[in-house]
């Protein structure tokens, strides 16, 4: 009966460490605390990134580099939405605009 009740303990622990008590949201359109900009050389990350007003977030382009989580997280759920300015002569692909 012991050796039940252990088993039955490992699995409860188990099945809530699977399930988070609540959702995360990276990009909550205010700051990138949870975040690191990685570039090689190194960038200082206020010019190559920020937020908006509206809470749109703003990417210079320049230097090339990417945004990297400062945690690890898994069974994720990641909704993006992006748009080019105008202004943009080729998108990602090295194409043009395509309206």
């Amino acid at each position: 009966m012991k050796r039940f009740l252990s088993v039955l303990a490992l699995l409860a622990a188990l099945a809530r460490a699977e399930t988070p008590s609540k959702s995360v949201e990276l990009l909550n359109g205010h700051d990138l605390a949870a975040w690191e900009l990685v570039a090689t050389p190194a960038a200082d990350f206020a010019t190559v990134c920020h937020y908006n007003a509206d809470g749109s977030l703003a990417v210079a382009g320049q230097p090339v580099s990417f945004l990297a989580t400062q945690a690890s997280y898994e069974n994720y759920q990641l909704h993006a939405e992006w748009r080019w300015p105008a202004t943009a002569a080729k998108n990602w692909c090295g194409e043009g605009r395509q309206d």
